[in-house]
């Protein structure tokens, strides 16, 4: 070859080359779909896997690879999931349990979400400035006016002084009877940054779903969306509270520790007036002086008109609701309802709930969801962009918005059939499948992520029908109902089919859960253990004082402990296995003197974990875990000093993490609820981890997603993330 045909080439091999790097730099985004399955088991789903049962999720570990998940410790739904999104163990993150103690005092408040108040407008000041700037305007609005028609001034200042003065009289009013000094709000008090906030401030495209710990809802800019999980409120602003009207006086709150709100119907008549509760009057009810509230006419709560009308020849029941009419029969359920709350004439709010009709005879049972926030007039912001819960609602009409969707309160204290939790869970489920399906097929993403709640429900309420050692196994029950969590399972693998046949073929897929699943047989209630091992004193006899979810928010003086004689007092326990030490100096009544910190806990750690159920012979403690052993860093003032993990079979009792106590230390749990996570041993109770392209991990932990996905796009990681990339 000569010389000149070489230079003729040079071009052409310019391209080339430029073509070959420019492949071999390629900065075009992957994408990346990730379906969360909440509390789905690897040993159950390894079991499935075996068994031929989940086909599609066969097919995703030939592909590519299953394995287990490591979930935090302790192993609780936002505990995880905060872990996952922010690349921070618990203690970095801040979210460590369900519960935490309030700094100064021994009340309990939720971990991830606050409450704040701000002044409405001008707050006690309305009355003042609110007239003052409508007289403003309106003087100067009037008097223009009049000038511009020619009228004098001398009459233009008369009439603009006398229309405005009247005006804003008026206006003084209004703003002294109907608007609030201050109004709530809610907070996030989740620490670090979402790893897809991360991405979309690089231009990263994110569409989330339902991870909790995203109430209230990050900001994303302009390449964000999400619809907020599991931390979303009811109405009422509790994690839930659905309410059972029923003929069956026998039905009784007492043995209700979920708060089921419980309406009586006379059972001699066939129609009944009564009442659908919605928020609490946070805007004008002031709780320390109830009289005044009383004489003023102003409740406490805020509810609406229910009228139930049955007709016994068909065995339907009309509901009528704010001039909504709609007749259910037995098995079906309603319409959404859509209910307006006036705290006054003119502030009201709107929320959604459905009625299922359970039975008619013996009882009527009739069942309302608890009464959700409106996703298109949102009393709180549940989307980023707000308006985006809006546009779904557009797109596949109303839909749940709590976080907690599927009703487990019912069940769990005989308050509800397995029927209607079934329904209401598959109904969810399929709900929310629709949701993913129409958001995931718009292509306006680079990644997506959609989380489902259903797999960790079945599980919680149905296992003791797999589980013949339960201390309420039914077998008549579990012919009938025991493949409900398998059709859990089994639902699962269907929604991850549909997404596999609809994604691109260079598509990154994972499936993940945020931990595993344990049978909940016997319960151990820490304050009664602390109390038999000399650790917490009572003031009197607190033996069977048990308590209902209701409870756990009183202020009976400082604390949810009034038996308690703190000035004795070593230690207490406090939500999901977690135990403070009252040293002095810290609690409010502290009597562990700060050279004894150390002796006390390793004091009780040795003898909890030696501690035998006399019942079984086996140890309820796994281990006592100190917070200097499980996180890296952590707020001193909240995080308790000791964490108890149980056994495979024990939980902490619901009285424990209540502030009920009762007799023995450890009990049967006789409630429908039957399996855990929250305070087992993460060891024990490991998630699944599924993709369609090979890891360089295995096993893979819930922290290592940060990592991981800005690996996948390429993107520095920022400091004090922990984990590593699995790619």
């Amino acid at each position: 070859m000569n010389i000149l045909s070489i230079k003729n080439k040079i071009p052409f091999l310019l391209f080339l080359l430029l073509a070959i790097s420019s492949f071999l730099t390629s900065s075009e985004k992957p994408k990346v779909i990730i379906l969360g399955f909440d509390g789905a088991d690897f040993q159950l789903t390894s079991q499935f896997l075996k068994e031929g049962k989940l086909p599609n999720l066969a097919k995703l570990e030939r592909e590519g690879i299953f394995t287990n998940m490591i979930p935090t410790n302790p192993p609780q739904t936002p505990v995880s999931w905060a872990s996952f999104m922010t690349g921070l163990d618990p203690g970095g993150s801040g979210v460590f349990d369900f519960l935490k103690r309030v700094p100064g005092t021994y009340l309990p408040d939720y971990v991830v979400m606050g409450e704040g108040t701000k002044k409405f407008l001008f707050g006690k000041r309305n009355p003042v400035f609110i007239p003052l700037i409508s007289f403003l305007f309106f003087f100067i609005a009037i008097f223009v006016l009049l000038k511009v028609f020619r009228a004098k001034t001398s009459y233009s200042l008369i009439l603009a002084l006398v229309f405005s003065l009247a005006i804003s009289i008026s206006v003084l009013y209004f703003a002294l009877n109907f608007l609030p000094e201050k109004s709530p709000y809610p907070i996030n008090n989740m620490k670090g940054e979402p790893f897809f906030k991360y991405l979309t401030s690089k231009g990263i495209r994110a569409k989330v779903f339902h991870i909790p710990d995203t109430f209230p809802p990050p900001e994303l800019g302009s390449a964000g969306k999400l619809l907020a999980g599991l931390g979303v409120p009811d109405m009422r602003g509790t994690i839930g509270y659905p309410a059972l009207y029923t003929t069956n006086k026998e039905l009784f709150s007492a043995s209700n520790e979920f708060s089921v709100r419980i309406v009586y119907l006379d059972k001699e008549r066939s129609s009944w007036e009564t009442d659908i509760l919605g928020p609490r009057n946070k805007l004008f009810y002031d709780p320390s002086n109830p009289v005044k509230m009383r004489e003023k006419g102003i409740k406490r709560d805020i509810t609406v008109p229910l009228r139930i009308e049955l007709n016994p020849s068909t065995k339907r029941i009309r509901l009528i609701v704010q001039e909504r009419i709609q007749e259910i029969g037995i098995g079906e359920w309603s319409d959404w309802f859509e209910f307006e709350f006036p705290f006054n004439r003119f502030i009201k709010v709107k929320g959604i709930a459905k009625f299922y009709l359970e039975s008619i005879e013996p009882e009527i049972m009739l069942h309302l969801t608890p009464v959700n926030i409106h996703p298109r007039v949102p009393i709180f912001p549940i989307s980023y962009p707000p308006k985006f819960s809006r546009e779904i609602a557009d797109l596949i009409g109303l839909y749940k918005t709590i976080g907690w969707r599927t009703d487990t309160w019912s069940i769990s204290t005989f308050l509800g059939s397995e029927e209607y939790f079934i329904s209401d869970m598959f109904a969810t489920a399929n709900m929310e499948e629709e949701m993913m399906m129409k958001m995931l097929n718009q292509k306006d993403w680079d990644i997506f992520i959609f989380v489902y709640m259903f797999t960790d429900r079945a599980q919680h309420v149905m296992w003791r029908l797999i589980d013949p050692k339960n201390p309420i196994y039914n077998q008549s029950l579990a012919e009938k109902y025991g493949d409900t969590i398998l059709r859990a399972y089994q639902k699962m693998d269907e929604i991850v089919g549909k997404v596999m046949e609809v994604m691109d073929k260079d598509t990154i897929l994972m499936v993940i859960s945020d931990h595993g699943f344990a049978p909940f047989r016997r319960g151990i209630n820490l304050n009664v253990w602390l109390r038999e091992n000399g650790f917490l004193v009572e003031k009197g006899s607190a033996k069977d004082r048990l308590r209902n979810l209701e409870d756990l928010w009183g202020t009976e003086g400082r604390t949810i402990f009034p038996y308690v004689d703190w000035s004795r007092t070593k230690a207490f326990s406090l939500g999901l296995g977690g135990i403070y030490i009252n040293l002095k100096g810290r609690e409010p009544e502290g009597s562990v003197e700060p050279e004894d910190y150390e002796r006390v806990k390793d004091e009780i750690a040795r003898k909890m974990e030696s501690f035998v159920d006399p019942v079984t012979g086996e140890r309820p403690v796994f281990r006592v875990y100190k917070r200097e052993e499980l996180y890296r860093e952590f707020d001193e003032e909240i995080v308790p000093d000791l964490r108890a993990a149980t056994n495979y079979g024990y939980r902490v009792s619901w009285q424990s993490t209540l502030g009920g106590m009762n007799e023995e230390i450890v009990q049967d749990n006789d409630k429908n609820w039957s399996a855990d996570h929250c305070t087992m041993e993460p060891s024990q109770i490991n998630g699944i981890f599924f993709s369609n392209v090979k890891i360089k991990k295995n096993p893979v932990n819930i922290l290592d997603f940060y990592k991981s996905i800005c690996k996948l796009y390429n993107l520095a990681v920022p400091e004090k993330i922990q984990g590593e990339s699995i790619f």
